[in-house]
């Protein structure tokens, strides 16, 4: 198996699978436990319940889920507000749902069966994404610091 070596100045990241059907979420399981703390679900209620308890950094979510679309649980995480990427792994894609997913930002769109370098491939580039911008963040936020309290900055 093909592995795509991932960072590691990246810390530990969260991921939360949302997966109703076993072989697919023990697949996930298998695959992405070496490298990240993993949560796995098989309902879009409990995986809300999850991103309202648990610092998540990534979902992986399925369009079919027993309870309601994969879609309307994407919709219902950007809501929510919380600052998560989402990467969706479906055996159901279709053009339509992966013009929606991309206008909801998700980071990646997997069709099944899928490859495994391609998936650890886009959760990598995902959460290094996500440390770029955490660190841009930190960065704005201390000259936004610096400014306000009237440092004089060299010039």
């Amino acid at each position: 198996m093909n592995q795509v070596p991932l960072d590691s100045s990246i810390p530990q990241a969260n991921i939360l699978i949302v997966e109703d059907e076993q072989g697919p979420r023990e697949a996930l399981k298998l695959i992405l436990s070496p490298f990240f703390n993993l949560y796995t679900v098989d309902r879009a209620e409990v995986a809300l319940q999850i991103l309202a308890t648990h610092p998540i950094d990534l979902v992986t979510l399925d369009l079919r889920l027993p309870d309601q679309s994969g879609t309307d649980l994407l919709a219902k995480i950007r809501e929510s507000g919380h600052d998560v990427d989402v990467v969706i792994i479906t055996g159901y894609g279709t053009l339509q749902s992966a013009i929606d997913a991309i206008r909801q930002g998700v980071a990646g769109y997997i069709l099944k069966p899928f490859n495994v370098a391609d998936l650890l491939d886009v959760i990598k580039k995902a959460l290094e994404r996500r440390t770029r911008l955490s660190s841009l963040q930190g960065a704005l936020q201390a000259l936004g610091n610096l400014w306000t309290t009237g440092i004089n900055l060299p010039t």
